[in-house]
């Protein structure tokens, strides 16, 4: 029997997904992607100096905060508020960053977002920075945090990136 080749489009909604299927000794058998490689597989590899740089460039972000935090150690009371809040503002931009990363949104676009929402995103920081210094309960709190980061994305920071987001889609297509 000949091969037959299905197109049905990704949960993006961007891309279609093509497979191609011989059938084997059972009659069953094993997609290949079009064109040999996987097409996600090459993009994350493309995409992964860029991820590694704005990780990088997070770091570096982070670091006159840790030198803040450092000497607040010394000084009682208000060095322990200024940790709280510098720990929970670090923790709302990581937690928010997969939003901002898998929509291609630049770090310098991503700061401005995050103090634009500073209220809603250092409450949201601040709790997980006070979850995750809870025993067990920090177990669970990574996942909830990403699921919570993701939902402070989608419902409160991406509509201001629509735009951003429509410019990158249309690249992408341009490239299939």
């Amino acid at each position: 029997t000949a091969a037959r080749t299905e197109c049905s489009p990704s949960w993006e909604g961007t891309h279609s997904r093509c497979a191609t299927w011989t059938p084997g000794k059972a009659g069953t058998g094993a997609p290949s992607m079009c064109g040999g490689a996987s097409p996600w597989a090459s993009r994350t590899l493309r995409e992964t100096p860029a991820m590694i740089w704005r990780e990088i460039a997070k770091l570096i972000y982070r670091i006159p905060i840790m030198l803040l935090n450092l000497v607040m150690l010394f000084v009682p009371v208000i060095g322990e508020a200024v940790i709280v809040i510098t720990g929970g503002w670090c923790y709302a931009l990581d937690f928010t960053s997969y939003g901002f990363e898998n929509n291609h949104i630049q770090l310098k676009k991503t700061y401005p977002a995050l103090k634009k929402y500073r209220k809603t995103c250092l409450s949201f920081g601040i709790c997980v920075w006070a979850s995750l210094l809870i025993p067990f309960l920090n177990l669970f709190m990574i996942p909830a945090a990403v699921c919570g980061g993701t939902a402070l994305w989608v419902d409160i920071l991406r509509p201001d990136f629509e735009d951003d987001i429509r410019k990158y889609e249309a690249e992408l297509e341009e490239r299939a």
